[in-house]
């Protein structure tokens, strides 16, 4: 998660001070890999920044540029021999170390990553900046992955002391306050995050407390999202998804009615399916899921909830045509769950050789636990009987 947000954001940064120095014949063919890098061509940027070296092969920043840009395409081996000539010219420079910390980082090579951003940091001669700013990011990126949370919460205070005070600096001190078992000092650093009110963040927010044991503080989270004055269609699917986690399914279905019938998705239909299940109402419960098969008839979520709901009503032959439906996804989510319910579903049916074939498939793809060893005994005496 972490180095895809940094590649989505930081490498737009990358070009500071690495344009071309005055009057040399790459300058036009760099610029132009400028252009194309800023546009997401990065094939096109690579052969801009190649161009340039070529009309003039003195200048660092026509190297430093082409590794960016082959970082993107993930063309590692060469980025490493772009910048090898880029050291060559300047082997002591900010600019220098830190491609080199972008690349090791690129490449999950964390500690070297970060050994060449403190490098960085300390041939920058005390200046300043956006490309240093760039850096502590990367630092604190590094230090995150690296597990060293207390570092990595005394980098984004200097990010934050810098006047960084950005929700996404917040946010991932707050992570780090949280992995280091300081729950108070993250959610003071969550509440700042959620101050612009955007429920995205109030979401991955509730959804970073619940995986690291902290729900009731996730849902004080959610609770606070709820009360927001909005009366968009995705607010109200948004406050709708919140209640819903919040066990609060009257005011969960409130909202989903309130948002117009076209933005309501599979996965708020399979919601609102729950909730008419959780209240006993099987009618609109299939109702839901008639609406959610107008949208996808395919969809994951809605062949798994479809086939539980069969099992647990004992219809084994409609739950076992529900299974053969996701079997065909190329994509399944829940493809371990439905490799299991088909096994129990065909020793349901009296199917046992089949039932024992399929629940030997799901050991040879994610192991076994003793109720499936205890299942597989169960039908080899049955089949023992049988013959």
């Amino acid at each position: 998660m972490m180095k895809n947000r940094f590649f989505g954001v930081i490498l737009l940064v990358l070009m500071m001070g690495l344009l071309a120095g005055c009057g040399s014949k790459g300058d036009e063919a760099n610029k132009r890999g400028l252009e194309y890098y800023a546009n997401g061509q990065y094939e096109a940027a690579a052969e801009a920044f190649s161009e340039a070296i070529a009309k003039d092969n003195a200048v660092t920043e026509f190297y430093l540029n082409r590794v960016m840009a082959l970082i993107k395409l993930e063309r590692y081996q060469d980025a490493a021999t772009s910048l090898s000539y880029a050291q060559h010219l300047e082997p002591d420079t900010t600019e220098v170390a830190r491609a080199k910390g972008i690349l090791y980082y690129a490449q999950g090579q964390y500690q070297s990553a970060l050994d060449s951003f403190k490098t960085a940091v300390a041939n920058n001669s005390g200046k300043a900046g956006e490309m240093v700013i760039d850096i502590l990011r990367y630092t604190a990126a590094c230090q995150m992955e690296l597990l060293q949370y207390a570092d990595a919460i005394s980098t984004y205070d200097r990010l934050i002391d810098a006047g960084n005070k950005t929700a996404e600096n917040y946010f991932q001190r707050g992570v780090a306050y949280l992995k280091s078992g300081k729950a108070t000092e993250a959610g003071m650093d969550f509440n700042r995050v959620v101050e612009s009110g955007k429920y995205e963040d109030y979401w991955r927010i509730y959804l970073l407390l619940v995986e690291n044991g902290q729900k009731e503080m996730g849902e004080q989270f959610l609770t606070k999202a709820v009360m927001l004055e909005d009366d968009s269609d995705s607010a109200h699917v948004w406050r709708g998804e919140f209640h819903y986690y919040l066990g609060s399914y009257d005011e969960a279905l409130a909202e989903f009615n309130a948002a117009s019938k076209n933005v309501i998705d599979v996965d708020i239909y399979m919601m609102i399916a729950n909730i008419y299940k959780e209240k006993g109402d099987i009618n609109r419960m299939k109702a839901a899921f008639s609406m959610a098969e107008s949208r996808d008839p395919k969809h994951p979520s809605l062949l798994r909830q479809k086939t539980l709901f069969e099992m647990e009503c004992e219809n084994y032959d409609e739950a076992y045509a529900v299974i053969e439906l996701a079997m065909t996804l190329e994509e399944n989510p829940y493809a371990q769950d439905m490799l299991y319910c088909q096994a129990s579903c065909l020793e349901y049916l009296g199917r046992f050789e089949e039932a024992l074939a399929a629940f030997e498939k799901y050991i040879g793809l994610y192991g076994s636990n003793e109720e499936i060893d205890h299942e597989i005994e169960f039908l080899k005496t049955r089949i023992e009987k049988a013959e």
